[in-house]
């Protein structure tokens, strides 16, 4: 009897690791009986084609997530990186020298949330807000306008392929794969997982804590810059309105729906992935059903707020599963 009772805990405790991938199955049933032509090869390469920003923007955001803080300028740095590679296009520059000046923009605004939030230790609820709120003025002074992009270089990652299968794509898996080797495989990953799980214990360990923290947010400032150059590629203009909020808001939904914890320690890829999937089901779902577009925040905030309730009853479930 004993031993049957933790073969079942074991079974539970697994399937409750499975649930970002569970709730994505849900949504894929429910929008099937909504759409029946959801899983049309058009449908189903545009929800991959949308879903790809959002899966790059919910690493950098839950990468900051699982260390146990947040960052809120995610969104305005992917738009930093396109303004600064519309200026350099702008100029006649090439797109590699423009590419590099992106992730040096990038790169910068990583350092001074690294800087502020994790050596100074201001709230980087604060801190990151302050940043969002400068970023905004300094991408509408240094704007171009509206560019279209005629790079050969971009145009090719956004519409090129290899063997069949899309650049962007392959520049997701690779993203992927990166951020797995990082997150799961690596003392940086085990390092982020004990700063987030506890900062007390971290620094008892002899971790230093500041030092991480300084580069975590220079890990999520480098995903943001690949987000804006795939964005960029996708849509063949550079406005400062790439990104910005409503992105960064789409990428905190898809990584707390996918087992993502607010409260830091806690999260995968491998669901971060599954909740950027949901994400952009729900909104292809809804957009091709005839929603009201001024309805879909409505729609992730209740998508929020379910997976903060889920994230609850799960953490319950194990605190129970290991009691008995």
């Amino acid at each position: 009897m004993i031993a049957a009772s933790a073969t079942y805990r074991q079974i539970l405790s697994r399937l409750l690791g499975w649930s970002p991938a569970v709730l994505l199955a849900i949504v894929v049933i429910v929008g099937i009986i909504i759409n029946p032509a959801l899983i049309s090869g058009a449908n189903l390469a545009a929800v991959a084609s949308q879903s790809i920003p959002i899966f790059l923007i919910a690493l950098a955001a839950g990468l900051v997530l699982i260390s146990g803080s947040i960052d809120l300028s995610a969104g305005l740095t992917v738009a930093l990186v396109s303004v600064v590679v519309g200026f350099g296009l702008n100029l006649g520059w090439p797109s590699v020298p423009a590419l590099l000046l992106g992730l040096a923009a990038a790169t910068a605004v990583g350092f001074w949330n690294g800087l502020i939030a994790g050596f100074v230790r201001l709230p980087a609820f604060v801190a990151t807000l302050a940043t969002a709120i400068a970023l905004q003025g300094i991408n509408i002074f240094l704007s171009p306008g509206i560019i279209i992009i005629k790079d050969p270089v971009l145009k090719a990652l956004g519409r090129g392929a290899v063997l069949g299968f899309p650049f962007l794509y392959i520049v997701a898996a690779i993203a992927a794969l990166t951020a797995y080797l990082l997150l799961h495989q690596s003392r940086f990953g085990l390092k982020t997982y004990a700063v987030g799980s506890s900062r007390e214990n971290a620094v008892l360990a002899g971790l230093a804590v500041e030092r991480h923290q300084f580069m975590v947010f220079i890990a999520s400032s480098v995903i943001c810059f690949v987000a804006s150059v795939v964005m960029i590629s996708r849509t063949l203009v550079v406005t400062p309105n790439v990104g910005g909020m409503p992105l960064l808001l789409d990428g905190i939904a898809a990584a707390v729906i996918g087992g993502t914890s607010i409260f830091g320690g806690k999260g995968t890829v491998f669901g971060i992935a599954c909740g950027a999937l949901i994400i952009g089901l729900v909104t292809h779902l809804l957009r091709t059903t005839g929603v009201d577009p001024s309805s879909l925040d409505l729609f992730k905030g209740l998508l929020i707020a379910f997976a903060l309730l889920l994230e609850v009853g799960l953490a319950a479930m194990r605190s129970y599963l290991k009691t008995v």
